[in-house]
């Protein structure tokens, strides 16, 4: 989890959230936690492109 949280600057809760949501697979070693580096980057892209903010 931690090296998710560094990769994307993007924190645990959401990226946890991702993963109840089902929109990021997680695996585990054991009880511990793994992303996939392509799991993580496939998450990211589907990610929206444009800040809700901006749009209005």
């Amino acid at each position: 989890m931690a090296g998710a949280i560094e990769a994307t600057g993007i924190g645990e809760t959401k990226i946890k959230e991702a993963i109840a949501n089902s929109d990021l697979i997680a695996h585990y070693n054991g009880t511990k936690l793994v992303i996939r580096a392509a799991d993580l980057d496939e998450w990211i892209r589907s990610l929206p492109t444009e800040n809700p903010r901006r749009s209005a």
